[in-house]
């Protein structure tokens, strides 16, 4: 049975192996693959482990402005707010 080796993921810390049919299913929860962000416009793909704090501090993230509670992308906040 063909065996196969992430040697991108083992890189970054993943030490899975396995069959090749088993590639995408592990794919899906590994702690190792980077997933995107989900923010409109941000191009970031942190590992999963990293997604709350990534989320958090994201320049992409939606805020809404204390003043209008408009919402808007947090690297337009302190222009709108005349900051």
């Amino acid at each position: 049975v063909a065996r196969l080796e992430e040697d991108r993921k083992k890189d970054a810390g993943c030490r899975w192996l396995g069959c090749v049919g088993e590639l995408a299913a592990h794919l899906g929860e590994c702690e190792w693959a980077p997933v995107k962000c989900s923010n409109a416009g941000c191009t970031d793909s942190p590992l999963p482990k990293d997604l709350p704090e990534h989320g958090a501090t994201c320049e992409h993230r939606v805020v809404s402005c204390r003043l209008c509670k408009c919402e808007m992308a947090s690297r337009s906040l302190a222009e709108h707010e005349g900051r």
